[in-house]
């Protein structure tokens, strides 16, 4: 090889190494943020939440109109509640699941407890029972 063709391939080993390098850290990084992210938020649950002031917890996922308006009708009735977005978390949405016997969104807790989802919600506040 001459010289010149010496230092054309080490360039592009440097440049190809430090395109690799970026093609696979960006990745790794943001995985490192979002299981970070997952791994607080799997550590919370609704008995804790209640603990820390919080009598409602919903348990919602992004583009659900029934979790909107259980949400909606929480604020309409000036009810504090505490909302976890579980759009991207199959491990928290298999483990509501089984816990409630219920595969739809949203899930209410109202002290620790289980009330169902919008509909059940909706009976909840007829019937008196944020009061």
């Amino acid at each position: 090889m001459s010289p010149r063709s010496s230092d054309l391939y080490q360039t592009q080993l440097i440049l190809g190494g430090s395109a690799v390098l970026k093609v696979i850290a960006v990745p790794i990084v943001m995985l490192i943020l979002f299981l970070a992210y997952t791994i607080h938020s799997n550590d919370i649950s609704p008995r804790e939440i209640h603990e820390h002031n919080h009598k409602i917890v919903v348990y919602s996922k992004a583009k659900c109109p029934y979790c909107t308006k259980a949400t909606a009708l929480l604020e309409h009735k000036k009810v504090q509640y505490y909302e976890i977005d579980i759009t991207w978390d199959e491990e928290r949405t298999q483990k509501l699941a089984m816990e409630t016997n219920v595969r739809t969104v949203p899930y209410i807790f109202v002290d620790g407890k289980y009330i169902g989802g919008y509909s059940d919600l909706v009976k909840f506040v007829d019937h008196g029972g944020l009061l």
